[in-house]
């Protein structure tokens, strides 16, 4: 079994949280944006 590991940690923080009525977005201190659909 072959694992992958990251030996640099960053720490993240979240820079902008929205929430709308079918998504909730978060924007990352990295540039990332991560968007999940809600219901």
């Amino acid at each position: 079994m072959t694992f992958l590991t990251n030996e640099v940690f960053e720490t993240l923080a979240i820079q902008q949280l929205a929430i709308t009525d079918d998504t909730l977005s978060v924007d990352l201190s990295d540039g990332r944006t991560i968007s999940v659909p809600l219901g």
